[in-house]
């Protein structure tokens, strides 16, 4: 099962649930899991951040993310970076 967070709410989390970021850039204090590759580019990221145009955003997403990503690597390159004792 996967869910959506954000860094704020990491410390009330469940202990069953292996938080992983697909951010640009995580703050310099997280020191768990990250898989870069979905997170959104610079250049739109920004671009949606001033006008907040959602529809804008989504397009750039699968455009310059998601269409460069196979979804079955995802999903296994995300499994493999779990710990051992929870992919068993």
């Amino acid at each position: 099962m996967l869910y959506t967070s954000y860094f704020a709410q990491l410390k009330n989390l469940p202990p069953n649930i292996v938080p992983v970021s697909i951010c640009g850039k995580a703050p310099d204090w997280y020191r768990g899991l990250q898989y870069k590759k979905l997170a959104p580019r610079y250049g739109f990221f920004s671009e949606w951040k001033r006008n907040r145009d959602n529809d804008f955003y989504i397009r750039h997403f699968n455009a310059e993310v998601l269409e460069h990503l196979n979804p079955t690597r995802v999903v296994s390159e995300l499994w493999n970076l779990l710990p051992e004792e929870i992919r068993t």
